[in-house]
């Protein structure tokens, strides 16, 4: 088994193919970019050693993530990342193997790559390793933790050959 990763770009579709209306409707996320996304979460996964299993993230709407948001966590408010560790609890022996959904919030990315400008991509990029640090032992709770958490994104975007992006010009989120 190899690692698989899937990015859906348009989850704005139903199932019959006809496009809801959402708040971000005319912000999708070009095939390019998607692309080149694929590529530098393929490369982080093989720099944090994850070789195999699956990832599957969906580029959701402010409206949908708001409604993720309060189904799993009680907030009525939407967010820019949301991980859900697909794997059992505790975690098998299989380090390597990665079972993981993440729905990432176009609309926020917006906000902030607005706010800090940097290209959108990069500020998905930052939410997908953000998820990624989730399932690899990090949490964000306390300022500390955050501050570590924060520290080592960008660090592994730095890797990635993009740059700062959460300590950006313009300051931390």
């Amino acid at each position: 088994m190899r690692l698989t990763i899937t990015i859906d770009t348009a989850p704005s579709l139903r199932r019959t193919g006809r496009p809801r209306r959402t708040a971000s409707a005319g912000k999708q996320l070009s095939r390019g970019d998607a692309a080149w996304l694929k590529t530098r979460l393929e490369e982080l996964c093989r720099k944090l050693g994850f070789s195999q299993g699956t990832w599957a993230l969906q580029i959701i709407s402010d409206t949908e993530m708001k409604s993720l948001h309060c189904r799993f966590l009680g907030i009525p408010a939407t967010t820019d990342v949301m991980t859900f560790d697909m794997r059992p609890s505790p975690p098998t022996a299989d380090r390597d193997c990665l079972q993981l959904d993440t729905a990432i919030c176009i609309d926020e990315a917006q906000r902030q790559c607005a706010r800090r400008n940097i290209p959108l991509r990069s500020e998905l990029l930052l939410y997908a390793v953000h998820s990624l640090l989730h399932v690899s032992g990090y949490d964000d709770r306390t300022p500390a933790a955050a501050r570590r958490m924060h520290r080592r994104e960008d660090e592994l975007l730095e890797a990635l050959g993009v740059g700062l992006v959460y300590q950006s010009v313009g300051g931390a989120k």
